[in-house]
């Protein structure tokens, strides 16, 4: 009996170890295929994410560059030239007769100005600007008056250079305006101050400054970031007369 019930028995128990043998080898594989498939779609989805976060990186480093280098405008105080409204260095007029260092009378005589009035009173500055400053230049002028060495600038400066000209005194705004116009000049104007903090203009005259005390509202102001991001690039080279 003992015999029979082992022959009956073993075989039996054989085939059932065989067979959940076969089953848990199954689920391991199973499991095993479900594992690399989670894997797998977790590499794309890295992969993706990857591609988005450089393509995003990319797309903030392009919209840096154009609002570090696309002109925007800022307004009043800042009257700004625009590149396609330039004039060529040849269409300006110049006060300094063929470049020779001779005063040239009849063109000064052209300038329009207020009661007190002394052209070649800032010779010496053309004679620095002509010198100095270059095509492609990018120049801030403190102290414009009535635009007289702005003029010689913007003839240097060329239409891929930009001259920024700076004058405070509100009398004489109308006259840098119209003599940039009249005589074909690409200054931009900052009628107004170019500082971080306020300022006062003490006397609407030759030597007037500019200082940080007052009676009335403070001058109209732009800083220099303000005045890079319109012209679109870096100053180099800075005038400052006695207005600025």
């Amino acid at each position: 009996m003992d015999s029979m019930i082992d022959r009956n028995v073993c075989p039996r128990t054989a085939i059932s170890f065989a067979t959940d043998s076969f089953r848990w080898r199954e689920i391991f594989v199973r499991a095993q295929v479900s594992a690399l498939f989670v894997i797998f779609w977790l590499w794309r989805l890295q992969s993706y994410c990857t591609m988005k976060l450089v393509k995003d990186v990319a797309h903030g480093e392009q919209m840096i560059s154009k609002t570090t280098t696309t002109p925007i405008s800022v307004g009043f105080p800042l009257d700004y030239v625009d590149r396609s409204a330039k004039y060529s260095p040849q269409d300006h007029i110049n006060l300094m007769e063929n470049n020779d260092f001779i005063f040239n009378e009849m063109n000064c005589a052209t300038w329009h100005h207020g009661r007190e009035f002394h052209c070649k009173i800032e010779w010496d500055e053309w004679m620095l600007v002509n010198a100095f400053v270059k095509l492609g230049d990018v120049v801030i002028e403190f102290g414009a008056r009535f635009g007289t060495t702005s003029c010689i600038l913007s003839r240097n400066v060329g239409t891929e250079g930009h001259v920024i000209s700076v004058e405070p005194d509100i009398n004489v705004h109308g006259y840098l305006l119209r003599n940039r116009h009249d005589h074909h000049c690409n200054y931009h104007a900052v009628l107004g101050t170019v500082s971080n903090t306020p300022l006062f203009l003490g006397s609407s005259a030759y030597a007037g400054q500019t200082s940080s005390s007052g009676k009335g509202p403070s001058l109209p102001r732009l800083n220099v970031t303000s005045i890079e991001r319109v012209v679109g690039t870096r100053i180099n080279v800075a005038l400052i007369d006695c207005e600025g």
